[in-house]
């Protein structure tokens, strides 16, 4: 008659031991993160490196691509203004709401 353990599929030949165990920190909720990403302040990136020589020569020598990057500089820039007011009329709406009880 067979025991319990090999019933379960279970046998007391199996090696637990030489299973490492993981040393990695359980998830957190994405609640939980996304607060602790917000309450911390974004770490600054390394600035950029020197411009290689060859862009710059080409930047002078094409006028053509020195326009274009100055017009993906030119959106960078309103884009991230657009969305931080975007973001200052959301968190003004939110605390108005905190204030007035209605969350």
């Amino acid at each position: 008659r067979p025991s319990a353990s090999r019933r379960n599929g279970s046998s007391s030949k199996t090696r637990t031991s030489s299973i490492p165990k993981s040393t990695k920190r359980p998830r957190q909720q994405p609640s939980q993160q996304s607060q602790e990403e917000e309450s911390k302040p974004s770490k600054k990136p390394k600035p950029p490196p020197d411009a290689p020589p060859s862009l710059v020569k080409l930047l002078q020598k094409d006028k053509s691509v020195f326009s274009y990057f100055l017009s993906l500089q030119e959106n960078l820039f309103y884009d991230v203004d657009k969305w931080k007011k975007e973001a200052k009329k959301w968190k003004a709406l939110a605390e108005q709401r905190a204030i007035d009880g209605k969350v």
